[in-house]
């Protein structure tokens, strides 16, 4: 498990499946990894993060923004784990620029909690 790897989680009832990004270091701390997910970007209003199809090719699907309010702080271990139960799908991990633009709107979004956005900062991540 890497910075910037993509992975979806499996449909389930009250769960819609949604693209999910590693953003924060594992390699940094395995304990503490903050994933954020893409949601539809005509229906969510913070646009801090606007993604479109040309960030992630074949991957991304259609215009998204980052949901900041509903990352999620894991373990490497728990994803690793829903990963072998087939509860996530692996998808290739997003570009360096894609990264970058993501980083950019945690650093920028008022919807990111201060202990998210602590865990960033003290991977200098964002500022």
């Amino acid at each position: 498990m890497k910075q910037g790897d993509c992975f979806f989680n499996k449909n389930a009832p009250g769960l819609p499946s949604h693209p999910w990004v590693i953003l924060s270091d594992p390699d940094i701390d395995s304990d503490n990894v903050l994933i954020v997910n893409l949601t539809d970007a005509d229906e969510h209003d913070d646009k801090s993060c606007v993604l479109d199809q040309p960030d992630h090719p074949g991957v991304f699907t259609k215009r998204s923004c980052i949901a900041y309010r509903f990352s999620k702080v894991t373990s490497v271990a728990c994803l690793k784990d829903a990963k072998k139960r087939g509860l996530l799908i692996w998808k290739k991990p997003i570009s360096r620029d894609t990264l970058d633009k993501i980083l950019l709107g945690a650093q920028e979004t008022d919807e990111l909690s201060n202990g998210k956005r602590e865990l960033l900062r003290d991977q200098s991540l964002i500022f």
